[in-house]
């Protein structure tokens, strides 16, 4: 039960930083952006849960495998050269929102 309740939340977490990120991109180019943002925030919450990592290593690990997933040449919509400063937005913002529910995972 307290799993279930923490993987609702946790999805209900994503949901709203999925939001938050859409909402500082122009109105007209939300919707194209979707997807980054969703590739984004669920990558960064995986590698925060699962992977253990935080701070500068979570930073380069979404860096270096981000990049690598199926869809990111073609979807991408964040310009490459600023890969780094967006992941590192992501991650902060990601750690601070599943700070305390992380402890129920992995």
């Amino acid at each position: 039960m307290a799993k279930n309740l923490k993987d609702r939340t946790a999805r209900r977490k994503q949901k709203l930083i999925e939001e938050e990120f859409l909402e500082e991109i122009p109105i007209e180019q939300r919707e194209s952006y979707r997807k980054t943002v969703e590739l984004f925030t669920a990558s960064t919450i995986y590698a925060l849960i699962f992977k253990n990592l935080k701070g500068e290593s979570l930073v380069n690990h979404l860096v270096k495998t981000i990049p690598k997933m199926n869809g990111y040449e073609e979807g991408c919509k964040y310009p490459k050269e600023e890969l780094e400063a967006i992941v590192r937005r992501y991650a902060e913002k990601v750690e601070a929102s599943f700070k305390k529910i992380k402890k129920g995972f992995g």
